[in-house]
């Protein structure tokens, strides 16, 4: 499956937990009201980082 940028989230930690140490990384800290709705391309955007790179590097570790 992996992770796409349309994936939410919270549904991309529940299926890939060991994800979390790169989304700190970027400056994710934890999940909360502010981010747990973002698909994960919005989160790439809110933090600055390119969402094709990061999904490639998270798509690696699974």
């Amino acid at each position: 499956m992996g992770i796409e940028g349309s994936m939410g989230l919270t549904e991309a930690l529940e299926y890939y937990p060991q994800i979390f140490p790169a989304l700190r990384q970027i400056g994710m800290c934890c999940v909360n009201p502010e981010n747990e709705n973002l698909t994960m391309e919005e989160l790439c955007r809110h933090y600055g980082v390119d969402p094709a790179s990061f999904l490639e590097t998270l798509n690696q570790m699974l």
